[in-house]
């Protein structure tokens, strides 16, 4: 199936793939790359004027479009720019020829052409040619290239980690001293990475050897074998226990020993998927990779190094920079790999994966060994809670270990952010000087999963030019070479800050259980700073502000129980009873479809005793609330709201949020919330029996009278198994004129294949794609509302089978419209009071023994219908 490259398997590159290397001096080992600019870089000196006519080298932009954004070449709506279609290609040269027309004009030599991203050329100017470039009426501006860097190596500095009151000395994670790189051995917190794996050589890593004697130091690592298995005593009262064995399954290990790992890097394991359609490229060649942790890509270390690498000097001016929690250990898990064969971007690399059985497995294995924090820089779903990682999650989140991730690079439009688990810290990218605007390529919500009800991202972090540990490409990776540090941007970046900020809160607080999970998550949302925005949508909470992160004096805590009930709710069936998203004690508040009065209450729990002022403001709403709430340390206080929309709130999204206020000082705490008023029914439903009755809530912020549409269809029911990368076909199917629902259902028997549900029309004797399902996971499901009459049939296509055939069961059914007294609503036409709650009856009787029936009403106005599956 044709899919965007990175959007089927996890990849790195979908959470770090805005990727800028920058020049740095050579003695520091640094990596460039041609034709690649600066991502947020700050002036050395003041910038010079775009009239300046001083000699120079100079960038010269010409008025027309480049190539990605001219009308004729640009990507059309809803597909990917192609660069090398001959669209483009004839464009690109038209460009070109006007660059050499332009300074052939002046005199001009060009050093270099732009085309795709930028329309112009760069060039040595004069004064003279620099003046007359100004005055051609084809350039739009003549601009002097500045002398520029990144200031990544002052990000503790700006979130207010380092110096005699900062956070690193609140908690103990300062190297002391610094030159020696001796971990603050009261720290005993480990954080875990899933990615490319890691560079042990690279300084970041750097660290005392393990002690060859079991010791209970509180982060002290040991190992009696050499490095083949270690243990660590951690700060909150548990062992650590990990491998430096380098083993990866049965494969002889590749360029790694035991030795590499150390009190800083203190366990590394590979990690690789057991899909034999997948074979790892060889260690030799252009673009190697190692059955072993050794980092290949670069993208691992780079996160590893950014939430807990050691204070190191990157060289020039770069300068000296650290990891978020320096003091912190790492566990490196190598889940992403290159493998031969797989070019599907057609750039002439091998591509890098990291499919989810071995992040799954990783996931198990660090629960196992009792990693602190997990940073999972890896793209994920964007519209589903439940695919097998995200679960994977939940369960480690259930296990005390504080799981977060990159928000994607699928921005700006709304509904790209990925990971939208509620048990996951999901985090934007923003720069890193200062918490100004988030970044365009920043995943966005609202998102699709849980039906809007969480909102996510939860947080921003710096993710812009971001200057960390890498591999030596150019030194052929070897290992005796220079460390290496490269500048990258993504949200891959920022999501590493946030776990090594989740780490030094665990190291403030480790024997204190009020601090769980969630709870970090909630100090760290509630007294987030704005950015330039403060939509929920873009920059989640806000801007992380660590220090006062530290006490914030008041915390949420959603219990593992409650993410249990959630995801029951989600189709995770565990028999518990079902939690709304809404009611998830978050720190957040999403009312993703509301038509008359909701109740939302928060349970908090104090850390100090105090009394806060609420202040609750939501446009389009009357906001009910409290005018303070009082509580003292250790015990709970609740907070409870009513949400009333106005008539005039209808389809939009209102957002604002809830203000805490301390009365005795301290940090003013906030909450977003966001809210879409409409007409409100339930979605899916499950009855059962011949004959029977429902209540369902319906209500609408305006008054009014309301008649559904209604309809009933019986469930064909076709078990079939399909093979990698066929396909099987339903008999066809006739829907009739009236028709109000399409539905297939498929229900994979395996969940580690990955099936794709389609569906096809027969027009003109010849079957015509009409739309297709196509998730990571075996069960899919096509709803088509109001299908034309006509000939279908679904189609289910193999596109990931774990063993030789998958099996699975496919329920299709067309829903018939109109009066059917089989299945009724009683009353059929309701008086709806504006704001106010009202509860019809779904009514159905006569129905076949032995049958599987979808009952269907929607309301005017309403967003969604309510179907009702009936068996009898």
């Amino acid at each position: 199936m044709p899919v965007p490259l990175l959007s089927r398997w996890s990849r790195i590159a979908l959470a770090g793939a805005l990727t800028l290397l920058l020049t740095a001096p050579a003695a520091a080992g640094s990596s460039t790359a041609a034709g690649m600019t600066p991502a947020a870089p700050s002036r050395t000196q003041a910038p010079a004027s775009s009239a300046s006519t001083a000699p120079g080298y100079y960038i010269v932009t010409l008025k027309a479009p480049p190539a990605a954004v001219a009308p004729r070449t640009k990507a059309p709506q809803g597909g990917r720019f192609q660069a090398t279609s001959s669209a483009v290609r004839d464009y690109r040269t038209m460009l070109e020829h006007s660059h050499r027309a332009v300074a052939a004009r002046r005199a001009v030599r060009i050093e270099r052409q732009f085309t795709l991203a930028t329309n112009g050329f760069s060039a040595r100017l004069d004064a003279a040619q620099v003046t007359a470039l100004h005055a051609d009426p084809e350039v739009a501006a003549v601009d002097p290239v500045q002398r520029r860097r990144p200031t990544v190596y002052q990000t503790p500095d700006a979130l207010g980690l380092t110096g005699a009151s900062g956070v690193w000395a609140k908690v103990g994670a300062a190297q002391v001293p610094a030159t020696t790189n001796t971990l603050a051995a009261d720290l005993g917190v480990v954080v875990g990475v899933l990615d490319t794996g890691v560079w042990p050589e690279n300084a970041s890593f750097r660290g005392s050897a393990l002690a060859t004697a079991a010791t209970s130091a509180v982060g002290t690592a040991y190992s009696l074998d050499r490095g083949a298995t270690t243990t660590m005593a951690k700060a909150d009262g548990g062992t650590f226990r990990g491998s430096c064995s380098g083993q990866a399954g049965t494969n002889p290990v590749e360029a790694w020993q035991p030795t590499l790992c150390n009190q800083k890097l203190v366990s590394a394991r590979a990690v690789p998927t057991h899909d034999p359609g997948f074979v790892k490229v060889a260690p030799g060649g252009a673009n190697p990779d190692y059955w072993s942790p050794r980092d290949n890509e670069g993208h691992g270390s780079h996160t590893a190094s950014t939430a807990a690498g050691l204070s190191v000097d990157m060289g020039g001016t770069w300068g000296r920079s650290a990891g978020i929690a320096p003091g912190a250990a790492v566990a490196a898990y190598k889940v992403c790999w290159d493998y031969q064969g797989v070019d599907a971007d057609g750039d002439g690399v091998w591509d890098n994966y990291c499919l989810d059985d071995a992040a799954v497995g990783a996931v198990d294995q660090a629960v196992l060994d009792g990693v602190d924090v997990l940073n999972y820089s890896i793209s994920g779903a964007s519209d589903a809670v439940t695919d097998p990682v995200s679960l994977a999650f939940q369960r480690a989140d259930a296990a005390g270990i504080s799981v977060v991730a990159a928000a994607s690079n699928d921005g700006p439009a709304a509904g790209t952010v990925d990971h939208a688990a509620p048990w996951v810290t999901t985090v934007a990218a923003a720069s890193h000087t200062s918490p100004t605007a988030v970044q365009d390529f920043s995943g966005r919500g609202p998102t699709p999963a849980a039906g809007s009800g969480i909102i996510k991202p939860d947080l921003a972090a710096p993710g812009l030019g971001i200057v960390a540990a890498s591999v030596p490409r150019k030194a052929g990776w070897s290992t005796t070479a220079p460390s290496v540090y490269e500048s990258m941007s993504g949200t891959s970046m920022a999501s590493p800050h946030v776990a090594g900020l989740t780490a030094l809160l665990q190291a403030r607080h480790a024997r204190e259980a009020a601090w769980t999970p969630s709870a970090i998550r909630s100090a760290l949302m509630m007294t987030s700073a704005d950015t330039t925005t403060s939509d929920p949508f873009v920059q989640g909470a806000g801007y992380v502000a660590p220090a006062a992160a530290l006490d914030p004096g008041l915390l949420l805590d959603a219990t593992p129980e409650d993410m249990a009930r959630f995801a029951q709710g989600q189709g995770v069936d565990s028999g518990r009873t079902p939690l709304d998203p809404t009611d998830l004690n978050l720190a957040s508040l999403a009312v993703p479809l509301q038509g008359g009065d909701v109740t939302v209450t928060r349970r908090f729990t104090a850390t100090r005793s105090g009394t806060w002022t609420v202040r609750a403001t939501l446009p389009g709403y009357v906001v009910t609330a409290p005018a303070s709430i009082t509580a003292t340390a250790g015990s709970p206080a609740t907070l409870t709201l009513v949400l009333r929309p106005s008539a005039s709130t209808n389809g939009a999204w209102a957002k604002g949020r809830v203000t805490l206020t301390p009365t005795a000082g301290g940090a003013t705490l906030h909450l977003p919330i966001v809210s879409r008023a409409g007409f409100s029914q339930p979605g899916e439903l499950s009855v059962s029996g011949r004959s029977g009755r429902l209540p369902i809530r319906v209500a609408n912020p305006a008054s009014r009278r309301f008649t559904p549409v209604t309809g009933l269809g019986t469930i064909r029911r076709d078990p079939g198994t399909v093979s990698q990368g066929a396909a099987w076909t339903t008999p066809p199917i006739s829907v009739p004129a009236g028709a109000v629902l399409l539905r297939g259902d498929l229900d994979g028997a395996t969940a580690a294949d990955d099936l794709d549900l389609g569906l096809e029309r027969l027009v003109a004797g010849q079957w015509s794609h009409v739309a297709t399902a196509e998730t990571e996971s075996a069960d899919e499901r096509l709803d088509i509302t109001a299908p034309s009459a006509g000939t279908y049939r679904f189609v289910v296509t193999g596109y990931a089978v774990t063993t030789g055939v998958g099996s699975f069961t496919l329920e299709s059914c067309a829903v018939q419209g109109g009066r059917d007294a089989s299945f009724t609503v009683n009353p059929r036409t309701s008086l709806l009071t504006g704001g106010v709650t009202a509860t019809p009856w779904l009514v159905w009787q006569g129905l076949e023994p032995g049958r599987a029936y979808l009952g269907y009403a929607r309301y005017p106005t309403s967003t969604r219908p309510t179907v009702v599956r009936i068996a009898t």
